[in-house]
């Protein structure tokens, strides 16, 4: 495959429209399990479930609990790149997705498929003057396939992380646990190990200056009191409906 070398020079062109946007639309959803299998429902879908303060007022979450006993993601998931998007794409097609345009050549509806976290840091280079990317990318009957692959450089830094950079990652799984439960208004068991491995994932179709973009985004839970059936969340008028949160967890900083 022929390698394309990019070294841009940026310009402020204050003249220049700001490029057209639709408002993102979700078109379907799926979760995918503990062993990284793609399972075409909502079985992953997590509510929110703050935690009640204390008798002083506060709350206090240990985030290193369970970190030994956790469950991180394989490796191995790395080599899935856009196969779940894929996965998607085939059980839907008869679904709203499949838009034939014989000018085009095209037979799904959409310019371009990728995951949301390679749009951000497309978005990100002009601010990212230190941090490389590769993106990997398949023009298949109209439709460009896009997937993040990693540099050199991420890959030494990955395999040398120490335990303390391992476990500052962990937090943000461990704290999902704490605020996220699998039934509205349940307290989540947070005895239970970390499985780094589970996701839902969103799927939302946008248009950026003409170009139809199809991608899929991991979504950490929904605001919600009543309970969602999970098992036939395919509905997009009631996707488009839910309140959906993410929630971070962000170490203090010290002087």
């Amino acid at each position: 495959m022929p390698q394309t070398d990019l070294n841009p020079e940026f310009s402020v062109n204050n003249t220049r429209a700001f490029p057209s946007l639709t408002q993102p639309k979700i078109v379907g959803s799926f979760s995918v399990d503990a062993d990284r299998r793609y399972i075409p429902t909502g079985d992953n879908l997590k509510y929110l479930a703050l935690p009640k303060p204390g008798p002083t007022g506060r709350i206090h979450l240990d985030l290193n609990e369970g970190f030994e006993v956790r469950q991180p993601k394989p490796a191995s998931a790395k080599d899935e790149q856009i196969d779940h998007l894929l996965r998607f794409i085939v059980d839907n097609l008869n679904r709203g997705l499949r838009e034939r345009d014989p000018e085009a050549d095209r037979t799904l509806g959409t310019d371009f498929v990728c995951f949301r976290g390679l749009l951000r840091m497309v978005m990100c280079t002009p601010y990212e003057h230190r941090t490389g990317w590769i993106i990997l990318a398949t023009r298949y009957r109209g439709t460009v396939y896009l997937c993040a692959k990693d540099t050199p450089e991420k890959i030494r830094e990955e395999a040398s992380q120490t335990e303390q950079q391992k476990r500052f990652c962990y937090y943000g799984f461990k704290f999902e646990q704490h605020v996220l439960s699998d039934e509205p208004d349940q307290k989540p068991d947070t005895s239970a190990p970390v499985i780094e491995s589970e996701e839902f994932c969103a799927m939302f179709s946008a248009t950026l200056e003409g170009n139809r973009v199809l991608y899929g985004a991991e979504m950490d839970g929904v605001f919600r009191t009543d309970p969602l059936d999970k098992r036939h969340l395919m509905d997009a008028a009631l996707l488009n409906r839910l309140e959906f949160v993410e929630v971070k967890v962000k170490r203090r900083e010290s002087n």
